[in-house]
């Protein structure tokens, strides 16, 4: 975890000389929220997460550049990598080639963010509801395309943000392909331009066969300076077939 430690020093440092403007901040992790750039605002947004599994392990890198449409629309375009490291099928803890990792470029796509309610916390009141839609081509050893849909909605009482996140999700044309539904929320609590900590739960239900349903829920921590907000936290598997442990740490700069 040391460089995770060194990457929060240094965003840390860098943003000091910023002047402030607020960002398009997101205070989860897992669980989508409603909060979107204005009309012609940019961010540069990445994430990068662990999935810790008892025979296989995994580490996402999320990148995509993030731009306002309209107050209510913005537009992602997100470039995903993924490696893999694991025991090789049938092998010893004797083998000393028992690990096998692979990197590649998971995935490619664009995503839409559509917040129905006035960019203006003042003016949009407690309740704001938002959909996302995404098409992302799915670049496996077979190619394959990946259709995303999320029903989103938010409230706010004081300094108390709460969230909670409807999903679908349906693979086309790749072996493991299917369709499976995801369910998230979360409440976190602190100053909206300053320091937030909450947590979440998250999980996924199969509907294809062969598609196991999980949960996993843990805390998070949200921090947002100026241009720049970034979020950590990690979920804890709670039930069959969830990952032992899923740590994220997410952050944008607005340009």
């Amino acid at each position: 975890m040391t460089w995770l430690l060194g990457l929060v020093a240094f965003l840390g440092a860098s943003v000091v000389a910023l002047p402030d403007a607020e960002a398009g901040r997101r205070p989860f992790i897992w669980v989508w929220d409603t909060e979107v750039l204005r009309e012609r605002e940019v961010e540069m947004e990445q994430w990068i997460w662990e999935v810790d599994r008892d025979k296989k392990h995994a580490a996402w890198l999320w990148w995509a550049p993030v731009l306002g449409v309209t107050d209510r629309l913005e537009l992602a375009i997100p470039l995903e990598g993924v490696t893999t490291w694991g025991a090789k099928p049938g092998a010893t803890a004797a083998d000393p080639e028992v690990w096998e990792t692979s990197t590649r470029i998971a995935r490619y796509g664009v995503e839409l963010r559509w917040r129905l309610a006035d960019n203006d916390p003042e003016d949009a009141g407690p309740f704001v509801p938002l959909l996302r839609v995404a098409v992302k081509r799915d670049l496996g050893p077979k190619l394959a395309w990946l259709l995303e849909g999320n029903v989103v909605a938010s409230y706010d009482r004081g300094s108390l943000h709460t969230a909670v996140d409807l999903g679908v999700f349906h693979s086309i044309g790749n072996a493991w392909g299917g369709t499976w539904l995801s369910y998230a929320g979360g409440v976190t609590y602190g100053a909206r331009d300053g320091l937030r900590i909450g947590g979440e739960v998250f999980g996924e239900v199969g509907i294809s066969s062969g598609w196991n349903s999980f949960t996993m829920v843990g805390p998070d921590i949200a921090w947002t300076h100026g241009r720049t907000w970034l979020t950590f936290g990690c979920l804890i598997g709670v039930t069959e077939h969830a990952a032992n442990w899923m740590p994220r740490i997410l952050w944008a700069i607005k340009l």
